[in-house]
């Protein structure tokens, strides 16, 4: 008897959003329910794209398991449009908290019994970035904790809660940045790059940060982000002729590097 009506209510969710390209379909608000429920509601989606020829945004959103035996699934897997990790994360010290789905609790009820910890930056950056690595073909979100936007970005995720002052070049210049790794001599460093021109750096504290050797006659700017307002706290020109050390402090910090010509360095662009 249910069957028929969910399905119903589903085809008519996606139906009524049938003209618009940024509505993300998801199961529900707070979807912590069984594997079997998400094969079945990605199977009616599947039915309603080879009916109506159109590819609605479905967003994975639910615990880890389900999550996972989903992404595990040859043909469920292409359905997906999206990757959001909502009710699971990796704690600061690198465990992971994931409920089992199916089990009659809300998400509010699995964290009283269970009692996890917050995550940290490197643990979002890994969460999201391990995902993104593994299904590139699909946007990554991370609605677990809004406190860590910029970590989202770092980790190659979309729609990141960054500052609304974020500084709009730097916006524009990371849409085509993908996560790298970034050489240091001490510490770590968490980066982004577009291939070579622009790259988006995140330094823990500790760590030393230096500006790599450019081709002759190029210079490195250096711009530092104030990570609380997204603004440009401070900016530098460095000689790109040399290997340079930056100044790091004893914070974390981040750092917009774009490589420019001489002759973009004379004309100020």
């Amino acid at each position: 008897m249910k069957r028929p009506l969910h399905q119903a209510y589903i085809q008519k969710c996606l139906d009524a959003f049938s003209d618009n390209t940024n509505v993300l379909q998801l199961t529900s608000a707070e979807y912590t329910g069984p594997l079997e429920f998400v094969q079945f509601w990605l199977d009616t989606i599947d039915q309603w794209q080879k009916k109506t020829h159109r590819k609605p945004l479905a967003v994975l959103s639910c615990t880890k398991d389900v999550q996972d035996a989903i992404l595990a699934d040859p043909v469920r897997r292409d359905i997906v449009s999206v990757i959001d990790i909502r009710y699971w994360w990796y704690q600061a010290d690198g465990t992971v908290y994931a409920p089992r789905a199916g089990q009659n609790l809300s998400p509010r009820q699995h964290a009283r019994l269970l009692n996890p910890k917050p995550a940290s930056f490197e643990q979002v950056v890994r969460a999201v970035r391990d995902y993104r690595s593994r299904y590139p073909d699909k946007a990554v979100l991370f609605s677990a904790d809004s406190r860590f936007g910029w970590a989202v970005l770092l980790g190659g995720g979309s729609l990141p809660q960054l500052p609304v002052q974020t500084d709009s070049g730097l916006l524009e210049a990371v849409l085509q940045m993908e996560p790298m790794e970034w050489p240091v001599r001490e510490g770590r460093c968490l980066a982004l790059s577009d291939g070579g021109e622009q790259s988006l750096i995140y330094v823990l504290s500790g760590s030393r940060l230096f500006v790599p050797q450019a081709d002759g006659g190029e210079h490195i700017e250096v711009r530092r982000i104030d990570m609380n307002s997204g603004r440009i706290a401070a900016s530098q020109v460095v000689d790109g002729g040399q290997e340079q050390e930056l100044p790091v402090g004893e914070v974390p910090a981040l750092f917009w590097l774009i490589r420019k010509s001489s002759s973009e360095q004379r004309f100020g662009r």
